[in-house]
């Protein structure tokens, strides 16, 4: 249920190269909308086609289906489309996903006597964004009529397919990924862990004119994903120079072993609070203060995050799970917060309508249960459900949102929308 792809660190300049590209799709492209779906006119016009221009009938509505970015919307379904080129035999052709967790894939309709696949998802929310691939005779492959890729994600490389009220917060629009502020890398060494790692720091614009001003921290877990898919710096450096949120500092550290480390493991858990906490505050102007330093991730990230905040409440006093895997852990820090007792820690969590169902139960369901909890036991708490899966695109698209939600300064428009996911907040 998490993520392990290796992670090397961006450089100067390209940092966000990949961010650039997926600002770039236009959401609301594969909308049609007051009129029949080319789809729908096809079938509608099917049987009155004869054979010879039933070729004919049939590229021009891939070229239309082509044109919409692979996928046909009407009102809250989306239909996916796959021609099987050749002669021979048929193969069996699926579809797999975020709409099924990434587990089995399910099978995809022939239409007709032709050798066109097709498969609709009905009920969506207007505002979805969906991560896919075609399994065809057991062999995964992107959509060969949709452009638009992504590696950000489960499954690596993915097919993308939008909704038409898809859209991105402001400060991931288009524009300029270079930086305000700065980013420092440092060769951190723990003698408790035994370990040496990357730890990449976002300095904000004015630290080096402002001597006597300290600044809040934020940690953040994968972070070399974080900055390479989700664009997390360029994401807090705008936030900053709009004067959204409070200048701060953010600190992105990658695990050494991933699944071991953030499995609420002790070693990992004392050399971060014990040794990472300290060799960030004895080299920045930080407020060195739990209820000014946050920390952050997802999916195991997400976990060990919670972990933490509920382990070492006077270390971290704020935390934000993004997509939290909690069903793998030893230590259970959902659990710990059920039966412990009170601390003072505020919490964020997410969780995808279409996140992975892996394991006795789905990433949503245990996000619930995370909710559940904390909402009975009166945590302050911010909750949200997103149209998406279990990627960093939709994490990303999450991020104006914590950063305001915990150093905002009342600045701009809010970023929380009305409706789905709005839960407790302080």
């Amino acid at each position: 249920m998490a993520l392990s792809w290796p992670v090397s660190w961006p450089r100067p300049g390209v940092l966000l190269a990949f961010l650039s590209f997926i600002l770039l799709v236009a959401p609301g492209r594969l909308a049609v909308a007051g009129e029949p779906s080319p789809w729908e006119r096809f079938q509608a016009d099917w049987p009155g086609t004869g054979a010879g221009g039933r070729g004919a009938a049939l590229a021009r509505l891939l070229d239309h289906v082509r044109g919409l970015g692979g996928v046909v919307c009407s009102g809250d379904t989306m239909t996916f489309f796959h021609l099987v080129p050749g002669t021979r035999r048929l193969p069996r052709v699926e579809l797999c996903g975020d709409f099924t967790g990434w587990g089995p894939p399910v099978r995809m309709t022939r239409f007709a006597d032709t050798r066109l696949f097709t498969f609709t998802l009905p009920g969506l929310p207007l505002d979805t964004r969906l991560e896919y691939k075609f399994r065809v005779g057991g062999e995964e492959r992107l959509d060969p009529l949709n452009p638009i890729t992504v590696p950000n994600g489960i499954g690596g490389t993915n097919s993308v397919a939008i909704m038409p009220g898809y859209r991105r917060p402001a400060p991931l629009a288009p524009g300029s990924t270079r930086l305000a502020g700065r980013l420092e890398t440092h060769e951190f060494r723990s003698r408790i862990s035994r370990t040496v790692r990357q730890v990449a720091v976002y300095l904000p614009p004015g630290y080096r004119r402002e001597p006597q001003r300290r600044f809040p921290t934020v940690y953040v877990h994968d972070g070399g994903a974080y900055l390479r898919y989700a664009g997390a710096a360029v994401v807090v450096d705008r936030l900053v120079t709009l004067g959204r949120i409070e200048p701060l500092i953010a600190v992105f550290v990658d695990p050494v072993d991933r699944w071991t480390e953030y499995d609420s493991n002790a070693v990992f858990t004392r050399m971060f609070v014990e040794e990472l906490v300290g060799f960030v505050d004895g080299r920045y102007r930080t407020v060195c203060r739990a209820d000014r330093r946050l920390v952050l991730g997802a999916s195991m990230g997400g976990r060990i995050s919670l972990h933490l905040a509920a382990s070492y409440p006077g270390v971290f006093g704020l935390v934000a799970s993004q997509s939290g895997a909690f069903g793998r852990a030893r230590r259970n820090p959902v659990a710990a917060l059920a039966g412990g007792p009170l601390t003072p820690i505020r919490v964020y969590a997410d969780v995808g309508l279409f996140d992975l169902k892996g394991g006795r139960l789905g990433l949503l369901d245990e996000n619930r249960a995370l909710r559940k909890v904390l909402e009975t036991r009166r945590y302050p708490l911010l909750y949200r459900e997103f149209a998406g899966g279990h990627n960093y695109t939709c994490w990303a698209d999450q991020l104006p949102t914590i950063f305001e939600h915990f150093f905002g300064t009342g600045a701009g428009p809010a970023v929380c929308p009305p409706g789905r996911g709005g839960g407790k907040g302080t």
